[in-house]
């Protein structure tokens, strides 16, 4: 069995950031540390490397637990997710995992 390794933050894709901010802030006693709209610059094109070459847009919003795990959540919105509900895994060089394209129910 492997040793556990130290969770840093996860991230997922939401319908609607402005509700999943005030979601987890409320349920789950999340906090707002970081906001932006993210589009996509030519001289800058690690975006689309980590989210496809058809990448526009998206809000991107960071939270923060009281022990420190962090949550990362975008709401694309050029091109929309047009199944949020269809898991799609990714990895990366630097060997971190993504889950991207879920959605969050009440």
């Amino acid at each position: 069995m492997a040793a556990p390794l130290a969770l840093n933050h996860i991230g997922m894709t939401v319908p609607d950031i402005d509700h999943a901010i005030d979601w987890y802030g409320s349920v789950m006693g999340f906090r707002l540390i970081f906001r932006r709209l993210m589009e996509y610059q030519p001289q800058i094109p690690e975006v689309r490397e980590i989210f496809g070459p058809q990448f526009v847009r998206a809000h991107q919003a960071h939270l923060l637990s009281a022990n420190g795990v962090g949550i990362e959540l975008f709401q694309f919105l050029e091109p929309a997710v047009a199944a949020p509900w269809k898991a799609l895994w990714t990895q990366n060089r630097a060997r971190t995992f993504r889950l991207t394209n879920c959605s969050v129910s009440e």
